[in-house]
């Protein structure tokens, strides 16, 4: 499968919780984690936000990253 790549999600003003590949990444501003190359969803929730959803392509080696402008 090839060497995990990285995700950073910048969440303005913040995210009470990321989530991908199944799993909880934690709240943001920033979050970084380690995937597996492909193509991942990434939900994003704000307490009083509509949830957002994003897709991300992972590729091995290096560092994907996504900033996102969380409504109120």
């Amino acid at each position: 499968k090839g060497e995990p790549g990285f995700l950073t999600v910048v969440c303005d003003p913040f995210c009470d919780s990321v989530s991908a590949a199944g799993r909880n990444l934690g709240p943001s501003p920033v979050v970084r984690a380690a995937l597996p190359p492909g193509s991942h969803g990434v939900t994003l929730r704000r307490s009083g936000s509509p949830t957002k959803s994003i897709s991300v392509t992972i590729v091995s080696g290096q560092t994907t990253a996504r900033r996102v402008k969380m409504g109120s």
